[in-house]
């Protein structure tokens, strides 16, 4: 009878460059080379063809850190209220925010249009310098970001990428990785929570635009 595997985190097994069915054997035999099968549990790699080379090296490889899920919220607030109460929750949530980047004017600014669409870039230095100072991996996802952009019909919708995970797999205790996604859900919770349209979505995002 054949062996049978628990599944697998693919964000775990794929950042690793694992086998994606034990998580024990290696994908790789060098930078580009993918193995016949695994050294482990034998499974034969011919699923994913070698013909396509670095392609498929950054697709199940380096590109596995950026596919996660992504939590989204849809609400009737028009997207400058959306922006303000988002705004006021980070600031309730007793965050600082550091940034807003605004993609609609940068599109604008060449030559191109999209519906309006900010990122606003926020955290608190006392909870995340321990952190990082701990993991210094995780200063490529900090400080935090949400997303608010406008839907057709005077709507927007509200997003963020969910860390604990990632932050667990980096090293960070689960419980203080917990936290992240903890806070982000509380504030878009709070800014959209009361909207009797709110729904929460879970998409799966790439490094494609």
């Amino acid at each position: 009878m054949d062996q049978k595997y628990p599944p697998l985190s693919p964000l775990k097994t794929g950042v690793r460059g694992l086998c994606p069915r034990c998580g024990r054997g290696h994908l790789f035999s060098g930078f580009l080379t993918l193995r016949k099968e695994c050294e482990v549990c034998g499974l034969d790699y011919a699923f994913a063809d070698p013909a396509d080379g670095p392609a498929f090296f950054v697709i199940c490889f380096a590109s596995v850190p950026t596919v996660l899920l992504a939590v989204e919220h849809r609400t009737t607030h028009a997207f400058q209220e959306a922006l303000k109460t988002v705004t006021n929750a980070i600031g309730k949530a007793g965050m600082t925010v550091f940034a807003e980047i605004d993609h609609t004017k940068a599109a604008r600014d060449n030559g191109l249009s999209m519906p309006e669409t900010r990122v606003i870039v926020y955290g608190n230095p006392k909870a995340g310098t321990p952190v990082m100072l701990h993991t210094p991996l995780t200063a490529l996802d900090l400080p935090l970001r949400i997303l608010v952009r406008e839907l057709p019909g005077c709507s927007s919708a509200v997003a963020f990428h969910p860390m604990a995970e990632m932050f667990e797999e980096l090293g960070v205790k689960r419980e203080l990785a917990a936290r992240f996604d903890a806070i982000q859900q509380a504030i878009i919770d709070e800014a959209c929570g009361g909207c009797p349209t709110a729904t929460r979505e879970q998409k799966g995002t790439s490094s494609h635009s």
